[in-house]
């Protein structure tokens, strides 16, 4: 006897009186499993007749599985009361509890107000995977995209979690995926050079910890918002992540020109609130358009060229190897790399 199950499917049984019969049946089987994938082995004749009869009715009014399977999930289950607008601003509380930035703030309420606006919905129930579907993948950039697919996965996962709603109907949309590889913007030694200089002039010199780290550590704006001056040993700054998860728990090291900019001036590593607009004021000193993530990219990048190895930039950066070597591998010459790392007070 062979057996064989998957679940949510019916068991595959066959009785055979030797081997070679049951290695005949087994070749059809993989043929069929090959030609018609694991769904066509395992539903049975009355369940295929079943299918192409819906398939029948569902063409005549133009419809697909998925809309009939929505339309079914949506007038058949428990509706709720619940408005999106009461659900956004529930998701919206919650957040500036947690201490999120105004930006942050911003961009979660113009997003999910617009998608209110677009598709005319009231209430959550009414929200449907083609609905996001549709509004997500609209003509717009793939930044963009992926923006509104992240502030509705942070609704759902809120509404989840509170019991609000039974499953996001967001799960049955794919993640729009960014597939072009950028070259991430980074300041050359000299712009590095410049600002800095600004930098300890401006304020008396107020934001110079944290745009040093920034710059010859390589630390995210959150990790250097939770970073104490205890932290920074003789060789090593000890960072715990920040906003971060996994990797970004790590020991970076202390370079001698990071040494000396933190020893040349004391005080807070993070003197603001980093959406605040002193912050805004200090980056406007750079003298090449500011990006986002800029110095972080750039000590990666110099750092690469100096030691060669996507491993140990890895774990100094809090980021996998694989991603290292794709993204910051031979940006600059080991030349450049120096002068970089020689920037000093």
């Amino acid at each position: 006897m062979v057996k064989f199950s998957r679940k949510g499917f019916k068991p595959y049984r066959r009785y055979f009186h030797d081997r070679s019969s049951a290695d005949t049946d087994a070749a059809e089987f993989n043929k069929k499993l090959f030609r018609e994938g694991s769904e066509g082995v395992h539903i049975g004749p009355r369940e295929r007749r079943e299918l192409q009869n819906l398939l029948l009715i569902l063409k005549d009014r133009g419809l697909t599985i998925n809309q009939a399977a929505e339309f079914i999930e949506k007038n058949t289950r428990k509706r709720s009361s619940l408005t999106w607008k009461d659900a956004v601003f529930s998701l919206l509380e919650a957040r500036e509890r947690q201490g999120v930035s105004e930006r942050t703030s911003q961009n979660l309420t113009s997003r999910l107000k617009n998608f209110a606006e677009h598709s005319g919905i009231k209430l959550i129930d009414d929200v449907g995977a083609q609905d996001l579907q549709e509004y997500i993948y609209r003509p717009c950039s793939v930044r963009n995209q992926i923006n509104d697919y992240a502030a509705f996965s942070n609704l759902f996962n809120f509404l989840l979690k509170r019991g609000q709603i039974e499953q996001s109907p967001l799960a049955r949309v794919e993640r729009p995926r960014d597939t072009a590889k950028k070259r991430p913007a980074i300041m050359k030694a000299d712009d590095a050079a410049v600002f800095m200089e600004r930098i300890a002039k401006h304020r008396d010199g107020l934001f110079v910890p944290y745009f040093a780290l920034s710059l010859f550590a390589g630390l995210r704006p959150s990790e250097i918002a939770d970073l104490d001056r205890e932290d920074i040993r003789q060789k090593t700054i000890r960072v715990d992540g920040g906003k971060m998860k996994g990797r970004a728990r790590r020991n970076v090291p202390l370079l001698p020109n990071l040494a000396k900019w933190l020893n040349s001036f004391s005080g807070s590593l993070c003197p603001h609130r980093l959406d605040s607009p002193v912050f805004v004021e200090a980056r406007r000193l750079c003298p090449v358009t500011w990006k986002e993530d800029v110095c972080r990219h750039s000590f990666i990048s110099y750092r690469m060229a100096i030691v060669e190895d996507e491993r140990q930039v890895s774990r100094e950066a809090g980021n996998s190897p694989d991603m290292i070597y794709a993204a910051y591998f031979e940006l600059v010459s080991s030349a450049e790399a120096k002068a970089y790392f020689a920037i000093s007070p």
